[in-house]
């Protein structure tokens, strides 16, 4: 008797994570992104990020402490939605300043966690304006978390530079952090 067996795995497709270097790119530029989990032996990937990348912007690996900038189209669509930017986002040790073009409101920040999207913002990170609109799904994971850090500014001049919606069990953790607005 002979016994077979077979075994069928789900794989999941898992993207890059590009580092934001800065230098001479910005956002859409693509000297600006660099692979930071690149396997032994393969060249580092450098392209703009794509749904399925997870996207850091970290003073320690990249010595940046400052990032001031706009996306296209004034929001960021993470884990899901139309045109989304990147699969998770990690701002750690960094002062992430967003900007719109709607001077009444800071960037639009849409998190779908169907896709496994999150925002993840530690490390002494200061985020002083932005919208972020969390819309949790399966699974419901924690969508923002913030550690050590501080979201928000009371001193801006309107308080809608500081909004946090959350929608279908999504969460937002706050520890050790601020929250102003």
């Amino acid at each position: 008797i002979t016994l077979c067996l077979i075994f069928f795995t789900n794989v999941h497709s898992q993207g890059i994570t590009l580092l934001y270097t800065g230098g001479l790119g910005n956002l859409g530029d693509t000297i600006a992104w660099i692979q930071i989990n690149t396997p032994p032996g393969q060249i580092p990937i450098q392209r703009v990020p794509t749904a399925e990348d997870d996207v850091v912007f970290s003073q320690t690996l990249s010595g940046i402490s400052s990032v001031s900038f706009g996306f296209p189209g004034d929001s960021v669509n993470i884990g899901g939605g139309n045109s989304p930017l990147c699969r998770s986002l990690h701002i750690s040790g960094t002062e992430f300043d967003f900007y719109s073009t709607n001077p009444d409101y800071g960037l639009a920040v849409n998190v779908y966690t169907a896709n496994g999207g999150s925002v993840i913002i530690d490390s002494g990170s200061t985020i002083p304006k932005g919208r972020f609109s969390l819309y949790g799904g399966n699974p419901a994971i924690i969508d923002l978390q913030v550690k050590d850090s501080k979201f928000g500014d009371i001193t801006t001049h309107n308080t809608d530079w500081v909004d946090l919606l959350l929608d279908n069990n999504a969460r937002a953790s706050f520890i050790g952090s601020s929250f102003e607005g």
